[in-house]
């Protein structure tokens, strides 16, 4: 474990010097802000919780940001030789790659607290007031989201044999899980549901999900995508948060929420943990 810390102290150092952590920071502030300010005075009103409706840019552009902070982080050393030099210090591959994982998630991290601190004191400018429950469950969701997306990010960076490939593949997991999903991949499981049960499912399929009257088959599904997670575990965490602290019921469903809970989770471990079982078994050149 000392050889992870060492690793990840040394990225993160890295990782300031080159300005990497700032310009995270500042980028993922600026779309914030952009973001609130761009809600209406008539939406704001509207919704009980103007900081949950402001986050849901984050949905698209938060892997945006994993995507580049991660998809190097591995291979990027292999092409650059140093990878030998890294090896050599008492530290085994499987080290290697934990540590460049928690150095990632360490920059996400501190660019999302950032940012939504930043959101909070907008929100509080413009409706007087700042929702703490709200403003918390934001921080666990995003860190969550976050995590699965460099998960996805660094276990493809330790799998690919260039950067190349590495970008190809994230970005291809990028299209996949954001407009292909709800375009091609929720459609298809719709027409394969038809052929199975014998019936037209009333499935909703425009935008993001609508959770009315849907099959709840397809509730579980859809959330295998970790965008449909996040969208739909906004508003399902805070009602958690407020049953914990001050009591009271959610009407969403809990066992497709939770399922969307766990979809993050195992994005966040399962690429590292692949990564971590296929680089220890290649031939570095």
């Amino acid at each position: 474990m000392n050889s992870v810390a060492a690793i990840a102290r040394t990225d993160i150092a890295d990782a300031i010097h080159s300005r990497t952590l700032w310009g995270t920071t500042g980028l993922m502030t600026a779309l914030v802000a952009i973001s609130w300010l761009s809600l209406s005075t008539e939406l704001v009103e509207q919704v009980d919780t103007p900081l949950l409706t402001a986050i849901d840019s984050f949905g698209l552009w938060v892997p945006l940001v994993a995507i580049v902070l991660g998809y190097e982080a591995v291979i990027g050393e292999r092409e650059s030789g140093r990878i030998r030099f890294l090896l050599g210090l008492p530290s085994t591959r499987r080290e290697l790659i934990i540590g460049k994982y928690l150095s990632r998630v360490s920059v996400l991290v501190t660019a999302l607290v950032a940012s939504l601190g930043v959101l909070a004191v907008l929100v509080f400018v413009r409706v007087d007031e700042i929702p703490l429950v709200p403003l918390l469950s934001a921080v666990i969701l995003l860190v969550l989201y976050g995590l699965a997306w460099i998960g996805m990010a660094v276990g493809v960076s330790s799998i690919v044999s260039s950067k190349t490939r590495a970008v190809a593949v994230v970005v291809g997991l990028y299209a996949l899980f954001g407009p292909l999903w709800g375009q091609i991949v929720l459609p298809a499981c719709v027409r394969f549901g038809e052929l199975v049960t014998g019936t037209t499912q009333s499935i909703n399929l425009t935008g993001r999900l609508t959770y009315a009257d849907e099959p709840t088959w397809f509730l579980y599904v859809a959330r295998l995508s970790p965008l449909e997670a996040f969208d739909a575990a906004r508003y399902y965490i805070r009602d958690l948060l407020e049953i914990a602290l001050v009591g009271g019921q959610t009407t969403a469903a809990h066992g497709p929420n939770l399922f969307g809970l766990a979809v993050l989770l195992c994005w966040a471990i399962a690429p590292v943990a692949l990564g971590v079982w296929f680089f220890d078994r290649v031939d570095l050149e």
